[in-house]
């Protein structure tokens, strides 16, 4: 996806790798935060927090801003996912097999971070062979994250499950039990 990012931006090679440094930036954030949002708001605070971090940061990258906002977003990712990282590893090591679920967590992790590049570049690679210019399904490369904000799961109070918003009053075999 970086090369489309630096076609659409006109930037150079350095100026695009800026996107890999601001993402360890929002784990540095993460780092100095954590112990404050869990002391004032609890776990919950985590757990809402991130993912409308996630939310937010997919909707602004989904709307292609000056790449300054674009580079934010991507802190965003990177903050949001350092506050989740962090409160999944505590999770884990609080489990009986501790060293198994930190293995299967972490190497879950690995995995999607090995085969997500490979298949992003599949898409793009697909779509440009069939005349749409690099097109993630019709559209620009910021095209792929409207996917994300569109697939967000809702919680519905009344049944006491989480429900993709995508699947909601379809067929119930998508059902996401996650109580």
């Amino acid at each position: 996806m970086l090369p489309h990012i630096e076609a659409y931006y006109a930037l150079s090679d350095l100026s695009v790798s800026l996107i890999f440094l601001v993402g360890p930036a929002g784990y540095i954030l993460a780092a100095s935060s954590n112990a404050l949002i869990h002391t004032r708001f609890g776990q919950r605070g985590i757990a809402c927090a991130a993912p409308v971090l996630h939310l937010v940061s997919a909707v602004v990258l989904a709307l292609h801003p000056p790449f300054p906002l674009l580079l934010l977003a991507f802190a965003g990712v990177g903050l949001g996912s350092a506050w989740l990282d962090g409160s999944w590893c505590a999770w884990a090591g609080a489990m009986g097999n501790a060293n198994t679920v930190s293995g299967l967590l972490h190497g879950s992790f690995s995995a999607g971070a090995g085969v997500g590049p490979v298949v992003a570049g599949l898409m793009l690679a697909r779509e440009r062979g069939r005349g749409g210019g690099g097109d993630v399904g019709g559209g620009e490369w910021y095209s792929w994250f409207w996917v994300l904000v569109s697939d967000i799961n809702t919680y519905d109070e009344h049944d006491g499950l989480y429900w993709s918003s995508s699947v909601r009053n379809q067929d119930f075999s998508f059902l996401v039990l996650l109580t």
